[in-house]
């Protein structure tokens, strides 16, 4: 299993998603839990998927804007240090 620091909010957000589906239906027998849980994935609409994909894209590039721009602004002290 993936450990806590190996999740990322898309994981977050899917198992919570599924959770609230899955729970609201009734379970009389745990091994229905399994065609319950198929049920509700398949029945994901496409735009909710088209969305969070969209989203987990744009938190992508802001955290590649940031990392960038903080690696230029470290970098540039350093070199500034060097010459001193």
């Amino acid at each position: 299993p993936p450990r806590l620091c190996d999740l990322t909010s898309l994981d977050y957000f899917r198992w919570d998603y599924l959770k609230s589906k899955v729970y609201t239906i009734s379970l009389q027998i745990m091994c229905k839990l399994k065609d319950d849980i198929w049920h509700v994935i398949h029945e994901i609409e496409q735009q909710l998927r088209l969305n969070t994909i969209e989203n987990f894209e744009r938190t992508t590039v802001t955290i590649w804007t940031i990392l960038f721009f903080t690696y230029n602004c470290n970098k540039t002290k350093f070199i500034s240090k060097q010459r001193n």
